[in-house]
């Protein structure tokens, strides 16, 4: 029990490090382009009209 607690105590205190339970950071990044490029198309296809 000890050491489930330090180890999340760890991922917590790095939660950008490269353990399997950190936040993965190329995840989200790509999940952001994709939703800004859908977003500039869909702008673009209102601006047009």
């Amino acid at each position: 029990m000890l050491l489930a607690m330090e180890r999340i105590g760890t991922d917590l205190q790095a939660p950008f490090g490269r353990s399997q339970y950190s936040i993965r950071t190329d995840d989200l990044c790509r999940n952001i382009d994709s939703l800004k490029a859908g977003y500039a198309a869909w702008t673009h296809k209102a601006v047009d009209r």
